[in-house]
């Protein structure tokens, strides 16, 4: 004569079932998820100063920082270093990019508006990157921030003058 399960020994059963299935699902999960994080590391390929690249590097850092760090599958991301190199290598070439414009602004004839836009540009990908306590560890940093205040505070006290001027230019014409 077969022996009847009682109901809580059937619930224990269906629960523990489930429990497997949805640790299962989770193991499957995190192990794609640090694929596809690799995979997108590997994707950025060489640098260069592009939209392309910033891009790239852009959905690898978003898949990076989706991974779940209280079971470390940060850790499991062998390739991490690249993307530190491929952020570094980006920044590094737009800092290039404005101090080469700067250096050869006289025998290309380059505007200081050009140069301006290039050290805006490098700015803002050196702030979206890097925390103001990294910026020295960037290969030419240390000139870059020459020009940030030679162009960044001319760009703004240009744009403080002509507003003045144009106030004052108005109100000369008002009091005419």
């Amino acid at each position: 004569m077969k022996k009847k399960l009682s109901n809580r020994s059937i619930l224990i059963i269906v629960l523990s079932s489930f429990a497997i299935v949805f640790l299962g699902l989770s193991i499957i999960t995190s192990v794609v998820n640090v694929n596809n994080t690799k995979r997108a590391i590997d994707k950025i390929g060489e640098v260069s100063l592009s939209i392309e690249t910033e891009e790239k590097i852009d959905v690898a850092i978003e898949k990076y920082e989706k991974l779940d760090r209280n079971i470390g599958l940060e850790k499991r991301v062998s390739n991490f270093n690249e993307l530190e190199d491929a952020k570094f290598n980006y920044v590094r070439l737009a800092i290039k990019k404005a101090i080469v414009l700067d250096n050869r602004k006289v025998a290309d004839g380059i505007t200081n508006e050009e140069i301006t836009l290039a050290v805006n540009e490098a700015t803002s990908k050196l702030e979206k990157y890097y925390t103001e306590n990294e910026y020295e560890t960037i290969t030419g940093y240390s000139d870059f921030k020459f020009l940030q205040e030679k162009y960044g505070t001319k760009k703004e006290e240009s744009n403080n003058t002509d507003s003045n001027s144009n106030q004052n230019n108005n109100e000369e014409i008002e009091i005419c």
